[in-house]
């Protein structure tokens, strides 16, 4: 029998340094291993089983630990070192962690695989509500770009995480003047602070349900609620989905879109572990009603106005001016420009200016604009063309009517009337009072204006967003495509325009149909 000699592995080892690490090169092309030396100042109990995996061709650096639990051997990846953000002192921490609450007596009494993949900051295994209190209370912050998501995305996960109940009645959306929503209580309430209000109404507190579904309950009075969020899966988001009968398509599609946000701060925040797997909200497929009929919100996103009505609703705005000031010019800006009434209602007098040309314009920043979540949004210009003119010179009559002169102290172009005189002339006391949202017209109350002016009209159908519809409409027919409405429109894309905006009342269709029928009429 021939003998074969053992051949001894070369060892690898490493001073446990930032410096170290990150200065280690070698010109092998296969993986290296190294364990640390010279850490006699550091316990070596918490360090036992720590080494650097080195990919020469990657330059990937991994800390692991080995260890045995249940008479098994396991590698631990701990993370990767990326210098100034994880190195030595985290990996210590970690380890030190692991060692407090996965070992007894230098022995594994716990899989620190699965110890790891749960732990939370503060060693506590966090709920979906937890998360649900965190996300709101920090104002529900954006994935990818600082700042905090819009005041109607945050009013509606608010009734999803926790509202159809008391607790949102205490509440007020708002967007500061960076375009990012706040969610605050509002000045009369009796409660103030977020922890008397989750202990005034605590989860599983009976809802008030709503008109259309009283059963409602939102995801902190439900079942899904108490659950830990790292045990959430697809299948605890379908049963909650399931859980109220008579919810819209459009309804659960917009809980799945809350609770993947709720999932993707959660991850953010590293509430979900080291390895937290796949967003729950992925993959879930919803079915829409094939004989559903439009909601009422709904109804009238295919209408556009004809010459005819905009004239009628344009007296009926002028009669209202009066009763309805400044809710009645905001309308008639939405008419001539197309200009969302979101964006219109926190248009300021400085954003009246002018070009490099000397030409009237309004430059609406990025921050009030829709896609403002978007890098590289930039300030929109829009000029100011005759119909504009009108509307900015009626502001300017409101602003000398008798009584008006507290609204010139505001720097909104469309103030609100319910404004309060004393706080606004006292710029001591309430220094930031004249520039809140709450000193302009809101976006909800131009309906009840819009409303009263479709009844002195006699104009029955459409509503404040067919103004857009039917400004991008007119522009496309008017400049000879989409690809040249885009930029009145303020699209960034013809196809945008093609597929939501460009709008075509049935008596246009039925004469288009009849040109087109021209060309077929082959003599007999």
């Amino acid at each position: 029998m021939q003998n074969f000699s053992k051949v001894a592995q070369k060892s690898h080892s490493l001073k446990l340094t930032d410096n170290a690490i990150h200065s280690l090169k070698s010109d092998s092309t296969t993986r290296i291993t190294y364990t640390f030396k010279n850490t006699e100042t550091l316990d070596q109990k918490y360090l036992k089983g720590l080494k650097l995996r080195f990919n020469p061709s990657t330059n990937l650096k991994i800390f692991s630990v080995d260890f045995r639990f249940k008479n098994k051997s396991g590698r631990l990846d701990l993370g990767v070192f990326t210098k100034g953000t994880y190195g030595v002192q985290e990996v210590i921490k970690t380890l030190i962690d692991l060692n407090q609450n996965c070992k007894k007596k230098g022995k594994w009494v716990a899989d620190p695989k699965v110890y790891l993949k749960y732990n939370i900051p503060g060693n506590k295994i966090l709920t979906v509500n937890d998360v649900i209190k965190d996300y709101v209370e920090n104002n529900y912050p954006r994935k990818t770009i600082e700042g905090t998501l819009s005041t109607g995305t945050s009013r509606s996960f608010n009734r999803f995480l926790f509202g159809y109940s008391k607790r949102t009645d205490h509440l007020i959306c708002i967007d500061n003047d960076k375009g990012w929503g706040e969610v605050l209580f509002r000045e009369n309430s009796k409660i103030q602070s977020w922890g008397e209000l989750w202990d005034t109404y605590p989860p599983g507190t009976p809802g008030v349900g709503r008109k259309q579904n009283p059963k409602e309950k939102s995801i902190m009075d439900s079942k899904l609620g108490t659950m830990p969020i790292t045990e959430v899966k697809k299948g605890h988001i379908l049963d909650y989905l399931e859980s109220v009968k008579g919810r819209s398509y459009g309804q659960k599609n917009s809980i799945r879109d809350c609770l993947s946000s709720l999932w993707g701060y959660a991850n953010f925040k590293s509430y979900l572990g080291f390895d937290p797997g796949t967003d729950p909200t992925k993959g879930i497929i919803l079915k829409r009603d094939e004989d559903i009929s439009k909601s009422k919100l709904s109804i009238y996103n295919e209408y556009t106005y004809n010459v005819e009505e905009l004239q009628l609703l344009d007296k009926a705005f002028i009669k209202l001016a009066k009763s309805k000031p400044f809710h009645s010019e905001a309308l008639m800006l939405c008419v001539c420009t197309g200009i969302r009434p979101e964006t219109i209602v926190k248009l300021k007098w400085e954003h009246i200016t002018r070009d490099s040309e000397n030409n009237p314009i309004i430059k609406a920043p990025r921050s009030i604009m829709k896609g403002r979540a978007k890098v590289g949004q930039e300030d929109e210009i829009f000029d100011i063309s005759d119909p504009v003119r009108r509307v900015l010179d009626r502001l300017k009559r409101q602003l000398k009517r008798r009584g008006f002169y507290k609204y010139a102290y505001v720097p909104w172009l469309f103030p609100s009337t319910r404004i309060n005189k004393d706080r606004v002339m006292d710029k001591v006391s309430y220094p930031d009072y004249i520039t809140s949202h709450f000193t302009r017209v809101k976006t909800r109350s131009l309906n009840d204006t819009m409303r009263l002016a479709k009844k002195l009209s006699g104009v029955q159908e459409g509503s404040i967003k067919s103004f857009r519809k039917t400004y991008v409409s007119q522009a496309t027919k008017i400049l000879g495509g989409e690809h040249m409405a885009k930029f009145v429109t303020k699209h960034k894309t013809a196809q945008i325009i093609g597929r939501h905006y460009n709008k075509a009342k049935r008596d246009n269709v039925r004469h288009m149909t009849n040109e087109v029928a021209k060309v077929y009429a082959f003599k007999k």
